[in-house]
């Protein structure tokens, strides 16, 4: 408990006082006791007003400290964005993205139309190519399990250096965003992720994970059925008289 010392020895000091009036016993004593008292209270209502004003002044935060609030706030956000960044590169899923879309996804539209449909997987129910008119170079919407992906790719370069971004969107929300270096070979152009600016968790990883399983699910039969071929086997057993 708080105890001003200062009103604590004039308290005192009155009492005594006060007692010493009293005690003497004539009329002026007793008025003079109550103009002494009256002062005392007139003093200490003022001080007690004055300390009242005194912690406002305190209870506004300095400048430094909005500042050094602000600073850890920005610090935070940037380390929690470092973090969410290294976890979605050390779990592989831009990485499967990319490869999928350079490797599957943006030859869909032209293979629903052109190719028998089991050289698409089943998760997929439609696949168009999109002219944004933003000088992008591809854009791509996919419907699978029930959802809508929009693939927009786009490259570039700088003297020597080449580059590639590959963003996704999951109904209009960007939910990955990949960064790639590019390299150019005899055989075509190879991506690599080599960043992530912008990654949010959801059901779509699973979407993902599901259409590699079934790409690699249908590359493994075709490979079975070209191994059977019966073409192929019954040319084998005549060239080598196998019965």
């Amino acid at each position: 408990m708080n105890i001003n010392i200062k009103w604590l020895a004039i308290s005192l000091a009155f009492f005594f006082i006060f007692y010493w009036i009293l005690k003497a016993g004539n009329g002026w004593s007793f008025w003079g006791a109550i103009f002494i008292g009256w002062i005392f209270s007139r003093n200490r209502k003022k001080d007690l007003i004055s300390k009242k004003e005194e912690p406002c002044k305190e209870n506004y935060p300095s400048g430094e400290a909005i500042n050094n609030a602000v600073q850890s706030e920005a610090e935070r956000i940037r380390d929690l964005a470092e973090k969410k960044k290294d976890q979605a590169m050390k779990s592989g899923i831009p990485q499967l993205v990319d490869a999928l879309y350079h490797d599957s996804i943006r030859y869909y539209p032209s293979w629903i139309r052109h190719t028998p449909r089991d050289s698409v997987p089943t998760i997929v129910t439609e696949a168009k190519e999109v002219d944004e008119k933003q000088s992008r170079e591809e854009c791509i919407l996919l419907m699978m399990n029930g959802r809508e992906y929009k693939f927009i790719h786009s490259t570039g370069n700088h003297e020597d250096s080449y580059w590639g971004d590959l963003e996704m969107f999951l109904n209009e929300e960007k939910v990955l965003h990949v960064s790639e270096s590019l390299s150019e070979k005899e055989w075509g152009t190879e991506y690599y992720p080599n960043s992530v600016d912008a990654f949010i968790e959801g059901a779509w990883i699973k979407d993902f994970e599901i259409l590699r399983d079934e790409i690699k699910k249908a590359e493994e039969e075709q490979k079975r059925k070209e191994f059977e071929n019966p073409a192929d086997i019954a040319k084998l057993k005549k060239s080598f008289g196998i019965e």
